[in-house]
């Protein structure tokens, strides 16, 4: 009585804008809206269910005979033929005549699906009068059935909608600078993947590119690397298994669900049909490989669920195999594979640093950042020869001079500017601890102590403390606590001292007029006279010489 007096005296209006019109009388139809529609229209058009399967003229699917979907107001015919296809929509059109309902023709589509290798029916089907179109493909509930079954304008279309969530998700954080990579795999996970995966239990045994290609895109984004970045290096920064790892685990909770379905189900019966006829390339043949692949055949005879958290991770597990024997192949990862021997998600994507340090270390640890090695390549030059062109430079200093020299200030058009400073003088962070490293030395030696025994030696070489105290930052026990920049005769005898020439007569030179100096200071001042050793005795007598004598420094770029 509820529900017949819901539908008594219906009236409707139509809002404008905030102005309504005048109310009107519905005598057909059901309220859109309400809780009850879809049940009472369901129990509206059963009668027509009731005519189109008393026709006996469907698929058989082994003691079933298929001839109609329905779902709300979607309405599916399936046959066999095209004559009986006819009969069935004379059906319909009978009974929609006789309960007054009108039918959408530019909506109704015929779809003859067949193997490749077949031609399309050329018989035309009426409804109403009007002659139904062939279409190469069907949507129904979302999924889109092509003629020949592939899913491949499902997957495309699917990419498409993922793509749209996609870039809704980016345009809603892209402002907000404290958004985590968990935050950002969840909002990936609950708002783009449900749509890359939906209804992936019936066509996920398919891999489609396309569908992994969304997936990139966020992982692109988030690392902040372009789109030529490799993708096992993209796979392997951020730890996501592809789409198809997702999609075969859903055909598995597809496989639990219908082995645990009531057997009076016609979806039960359809699956238990396709398991008898156990066609090449059907759904039951697909999910029995993939069961193979995990090692579990048993289950598949004999129909038993499976442990979904075990067969994922077993299908991960494979998948890392494969990433790992792809990596060892692309010659462009070479470095990366160095120091990344395990797939997973990287621990510098947690942390709090803004998103223009995480694009740099990305695109530094995928091999895109725009270096001498890497774009080396596109000139085609070999591995030996991509090197910066200021370490390359820097390199030419070192050969000529075999001694650092000069000091890097500038870059323009790619030339080096470099001021002249001795050795002992330029400031390389941490220098002398890879030094002490190299040679096994125990203690805490620094820029600060090498600059120190510099000075000193120095001091008893007889320069001008002066230039000591300017070359060097450092005063010896002697020193003034002036600053005064020397000439460049002393900033030549200072490189002297320290990187002997080669020509012998003109270190001699030198010698004589240290130790004139020298002894001119040790009448002055009372120096004494064993710390008055020429430049080149000074030289050979440097604190820890002899320590380093077996140790040498590469530098690798």
């Amino acid at each position: 009585m509820e529900h017949q007096s819901l539908y008594t005296d219906t009236e409707s209006c139509v809002r404008l804008g905030n102005r309504l019109t005048d109310w009107f009388s519905c005598r057909s139809g059901v309220k859109q809206g309400d809780n009850l529609s879809p049940t009472i229209f369901s129990l509206f058009i059963n009668d027509l269910a009731i005519q189109i399967k008393a026709l006996n003229k469907g698929v058989p699917v082994g003691d079933l005979n298929i001839s109609i979907l329905l779902y709300a107001d979607d309405i599916a015919l399936i046959t066999q033929n095209e004559k009986d296809m006819q009969d069935l929509l004379n059906t319909v059109e009978s009974w929609c005549k006789q309960w007054r309902l009108k039918i959408n023709t530019d909506k109704t589509k015929v779809v003859h699906f067949r193997k490749r290798q077949r031609n399309r029916s050329q018989l035309t089907l009426k409804l109403n009068g009007r002659d139904l179109s062939y279409e190469s493909s069907y949507k129904y509930l979302g999924v889109i059935f092509d003629e020949f079954a592939s899913f491949k304008d499902n997957a495309e279309n699917l990419a498409k909608s993922a793509g749209r969530a996609l870039g809704s998700v980016i345009s809603k954080i892209h402002g907000i600078k404290s958004v985590g990579f968990r935050t950002f795999e969840k909002l990936f996970l609950c708002g783009v993947a449900p749509i890359i995966d939906y209804c992936s239990g019936v066509w996920g045994h398919k891999e489609f590119h396309n569908l992994h290609s969304v997936q990139l895109k966020a992982m692109r984004y988030f690392l902040g690397v372009h789109r030529f970045t490799p993708i096992l290096a993209i796979q392997g920064e951020s730890g996501w298994p592809p789409t198809v790892v997702r999609h075969r685990v859903n055909v598995l909770r597809l496989w639990n669900r219908l082995t645990q379905m009531d057997a009076d189900r016609v979806t039960r019966k359809i699956f238990e049909w396709d398991l008898t006829e156990y066609k090449p390339g059907s759904w039951s043949s697909q999910t029995n490989d993939l069961f193979a692949s995990l090692g579990l055949d048993s289950m598949f005879r004999n129909r038993q669920p499976c442990d979904i958290s075990a067969s994922e991770g077993k299908l991960i597990d494979i998948y890392k195999d494969k990433w790992n024997s792809d990596l060892a192949t692309v010659s462009k990862l070479r470095t990366y594979r160095l120091f990344k021997t395990v797939f997973k998600t990287e621990d510098y994507l947690y942390m709090n640093i803004p998103k223009s340090v995480r694009s740099t270390f990305s695109m530094f640890r995928c091999g895109i950042l725009p270096l001498r090695i890497e774009t080396g390549r596109f000139r085609g030059e070999s591995p030996d020869e991509r090197l910066c062109t200021g370490i390359a430079a820097l390199l030419s200093i070192l050969r000529r001079t075999s001694t650092l020299w000069g000091t890097p200030e500038s870059f323009s058009d790619d030339r080096l500017l470099d001021g002249v400073q001795p050795l002992g003088v330029n400031k390389i962070k941490n220098l002398m601890k890879v030094i002490c490293d190299k040679a096994g030395l125990v203690g805490n030696f620094t820029n600060h102590s090498g600059k120190r025994t510099c000075a000193t030696q120095l001091y008893l070489a007889g320069v001008d403390e002066q230039e000591i105290m300017g070359r060097t930052g450092h005063r010896s026990e002697k020193a003034v606590r002036k600053d005064k920049r020397s000439s460049e005769a002393i900033a030549e005898r200072v490189s002297a001292v320290l990187d002997p020439p080669e020509d012998p007569s003109k270190m001699e030179e030198m010698d004589m007029c240290a130790s004139a100096k020298i002894l001119d200071q040790t009448q002055d001042e009372n120096v004494d006279q064993e710390m008055c050793t020429p430049a080149k005795r000074a030289l050979a007598d440097l604190t820890n010489q002899n320590v380093f004598q077996n140790c040498s420094v590469s530098f690798n770029f």
